[in-house]
């Protein structure tokens, strides 16, 4: 019988105790409905932009199907190409580079909701993309996406300095041009390629001053946006339910893609009217077990893969097992848009001044062991600093310290104490985390250093204030920093190492090659010369050593084959856009559950 794999191993491991997530009546009643479910791991009492990190937040995985803003990617096409969402088009730059112009969509309308004077939802206008940049701005409501625009626009940061010093800021900006209704020019401080990508984040979504007028704290437990889902139901903490908005303007299926997706079948719906599924069910989970679990029931439609059920589901050749395949699963893999590094405090005269040292460090680790150990081999050894899904990135590049070599480790080690002038002292490794885990970790990475000679002192602190805490105290070597892209470009990843504070650039690292390049890459549109000065860049980092990187981190799960048009994108994250997205409802009718 079909599925009979996948029903017998939820029998075995719920034996029935488990509810499904829809409340009442049986799986076979509520798959019949045009919904998709989704498990979020994070507690979620409101979803507001401003608190829309990255793909990884359970925020972000509601509020990109509430939210909108100007500009958004390619569903299909890679490399990641940025196209109008609430825009008309691409930001036009003038015969000034520093100012562009941006045009808005006339069409668009906010959320139906009692903020607005008749309780219909207003169009939007260029002054609410003002005022949202403003509010992005104020201290105090921190927002996640503010790091991103500081120093970019005129006079931006003079209204958060002069918001955050407790005057009333006067609320225009002098970079902020409202032209007219439906068009707004930025004044920028300096040439900015990246802004697209930055006004594409869902963090610098377009929100109405009513609502937030309103609803003050409670903002977010309204949720009032312009996307394609409005907030119909929000439990804190347990449930979200979303549900189409008829207001939604005309948005079209994409019609091109990459050259394997028509044979995928990424393409059957091209031109078709979106959204295409009626409701969107979250719930929020804090463990991984119990949405695999219902899951294997058909509660969810996708999931990831618990580390405890990986050999159950995919092959030493990480493809899904036969069987698992047999039942109608799919497997997605996708690069992770964060990274993990041990970095090296270059300020320090022992670890920075010493490369043989930092050299053996990093041959004496163990990446393919770590992640076989703690990552059940999902993801990848790692080839260079710049993220693979990044066009700059070399797939090719060996680097001859990446690697895992005991003996010219000890090698290494002894060239160390040669410069240092005797044996080596102790170090310090903080560790960001305080957890089982965190502390299993902490005790192979001692016992890597311990056989090649090195002694090491963890010091676990909690993970938020790694790096904070290395302005008052620096620690030799940190495990838990890296990187967690914003948007696809190696700036967002370099930005580390420019020289700066010790917040900017936690590894006090100082290279006057690195930070010429990096100025001038910056301001640089995407060309083979600015890849070139990437590559060098990073061919700098790999020769000075500032940091260990341990691996390429890829999410990988699996969905039923009801869920059709699904295509893993690293800046959506697992749950995607659901707007692009379909149910197939006879498929799904074929799924029983539990009987």
């Amino acid at each position: 019988m079909r599925r009979a794999i996948l029903i017998g191993a939820a029998i075995c491991l719920i034996g029935g105790a488990l509810a499904a997530p829809w409340g009442s009546g049986s799986p076979a009643q509520a798959t019949d409905a045009n919904v998709r479910r989704l498990a979020v791991r994070d507690r979620l009492a409101g979803i507001d932009p401003l608190n829309c990190g990255g793909p990884g937040n359970g925020g972000f995985a509601v509020g990109i199907n509430l939210f909108e803003s100007l500009y958004q990617y390619h569903y299909l096409k890679r490399p990641y190409t940025v196209i109008p969402c609430l825009a008309t088009d691409l930001p036009e730059a003038t015969a000034d580079p520093l100012v562009w112009t941006i045009r808005l969509r006339d069409d668009v309308r906010f959320h139906d909701d009692a903020c607005f004077p008749d309780g219909r939802g207003r169009l939007m206008i260029a002054d609410d993309v003002a005022w949202t940049l403003r509010r992005i701005a104020d201290p105090h409501a921190p927002a996640a996406a503010w790091p991103m625009l500081t120093g970019r626009i005129a006079g931006l940061d003079e209204f958060h300095n002069q918001t955050a010093g407790g005057t009333t800021a006067d609320p225009t900006v002098s970079g902020i041009e409202v032209v007219n209704a439906h068009t707004l020019r930025l004044h920028l401080t300096r040439p900015w390629p990246q802004l697209p990508m930055v006004l594409a984040h869902p963090g610098t979504a377009i929100v109405p001053h009513e609502a937030v007028e309103r609803y003050g704290s409670q903002f977010g437990a309204h949720a009032i946006g312009t996307g394609p889902y409005r907030l119909a139901t929000l439990v804190p903490n347990v449930r979200i339910e979303l549900t189409r908005w008829q207001g939604w303007r005309d948005e079209r299926y994409p019609d091109t893609g990459e050259p394997s997706d028509a044979g995928a079948g990424l393409l059957a719906d091209a031109g078709q009217k979106l959204p295409f599924i009626d409701r969107l069910e979250f719930t929020c989970l804090q463990a991984d077990q119990p949405a695999w679990l219902m899951f294997l029931q058909g509660g969810f439609d996708s999931v990831g893969i618990p580390s405890a059920n990986w050999s159950e589901v995919i092959g030493p050749d990480r493809n899904l097992r036969p069987e698992m395949a047999a039942q109608g699963l799919a497997l997605e893999i996708q690069p992770a848009v964060f990274s993990r590094w041990i970095g090296f405090d270059m300020a320090d005269p022992l670890i920075g001044g010493n490369l043989p040292l930092r050299r053996a460090i990093s041959l004496a680790i163990d990446r393919e062991g770590f992640n076989r150990t703690f990552l059940s081999s999902r993801s990848d050894l790692p080839r260079g600093i710049i993220p693979r899904m990044l066009p700059e990135h070399r797939a090719d590049l060996h680097d001859p310290w990446m690697r895992f070599d005991p003996a010219q480790a000890k090698v290494q080690v002894a060239e160390a104490e040669r410069l240092h002038g005797g044996p080596l002292p102790e170090l310090t490794l903080r560790f960001g985390g305080k957890g089982p885990v965190q502390r299993q970790v902490g005790d192979l990475t001692t016992r890597w250093f311990e056989a090649v000679g090195l002694h090491v002192r963890m010091d676990y602190v909690d993970e938020d204030v790694l790096r904070a805490g290395l302005r008052d105290r620096p620690a030799q070597l940190s495990w838990g920093l890296g990187y967690s892209m914003r948007f696809p470009d190696p700036s967002d990843v370099f930005k580390s190492f420019r020289s700066g504070d010790a917040p900017a650039n936690p590894f006090q690292y100082r290279n006057p090659e690195f930070d010429a390049l990096y100025d001038r890459m910056i301001d640089m549109a995407g060309s083979p010369e600015r890849t070139a000065i990437c590559q060098r860049m990073e061919d700098l980092l790999l020769a000075d050593l500032p940091c260990v990187v341990m691996l390429d981190y890829t999410w990988v799960s699996v969905s039923h084959d009801w869920l059709r048009n699904r295509k893993p994108h690293t800046f959506y994250g697992l749950g995607g856009q659901a707007k692009y997205e379909r149910i197939d409802s006879r498929e799904r009718s074929r799924w029983t559950g539990i009987r």
